[in-house]
């Protein structure tokens, strides 16, 4: 099967974004007339917004959030995780690069190192990410920004459903290892199923050295949830 093109297509987002100051004094971005954070006070927003996940983040320490806005939400659920876990991690999935870089800009929080920011210019550049593979293989809890989500709907409903190619040649594509990478093109045609073609094989020879993106293929192929 070959690769939805969609998923490659440039994320290009047009819409200006605007910074406005919130009755507290701190910034808020607004994309088409949408404020991403309350006007009033973002940082209490937060609390109520982070709040109903209280029980969840009790059992689960790998968080996955939609919508990066000003890190609001991502600076109370730090907040929130450092109470209730020992070790911790978070991965924000922002498909706006802009707004990571106006977030930079303006800074109105600060996050630890155990929270990471991920943006790209196409679905499939995400996933070319072997971090994030394996952050997502590791079924985090999904915590999604609402304004941001709603914003970018269409994407991260995208992103959520993603479906890697199975065609060798697509998951060559992503192999480190230049001498597996050489074996797997001589199993078959570029355009046949990787699976097919590693069952396949070729006679006397042994795939000795796996790859970690081989590793991890099966998670993408079955889809990232």
């Amino acid at each position: 099967m070959a690769i939805d093109k969609t998923i490659c297509t440039p994320l290009n987002f047009l819409s200006p974004i605007e910074v406005k100051l919130s009755k507290a004094n701190t910034p808020v971005p607004v994309v088409d007339g949408i404020h991403l954070h309350s006007i009033y006070n973002p940082s209490k927003e937060a609390v109520g917004l982070i709040g109903k996940y209280e029980e969840s983040l009790k059992n689960q320490n790998k968080i996955l959030v939609l919508g990066l806005g000003f890190g609001y939400h991502v600076w109370q659920l730090e907040s929130l995780l450092g109470r209730l876990q020992k070790n911790w991690e978070i991965v924000v999935i922002e498909p706006d690069i802009r707004m990571h870089e106006a977030f930079n800009k303006h800074a109105p929080v600060e996050f630890s190192n155990r929270t990471r920011i991920v943006s790209a210019n196409s679905i499939s550049e995400f996933y070319d990410d072997i971090n994030l593979v394996k952050f997502m293989a590791a079924k985090p809890l999904l915590v999604p920004h609402a304004a941001s989500f709603n914003l970018r709907e269409d994407f991260f409903k995208s992103f959520m459903s993603f479906n890697a190619s199975n065609e060798l040649s697509d998951v060559v594509s992503k192999v480190h290892d230049v001498n597996l990478r050489n074996y797997l093109l001589s199993l078959g045609e570029p355009t046949d199923d990787f699976n097919l073609a590693i069952a396949k094989g070729k006679p006397g020879v042994k795939l000795a050295h796996q790859d970690h993106f081989i590793n991890l293929f099966k998670e993408l192929t079955s889809g990232a949830r």
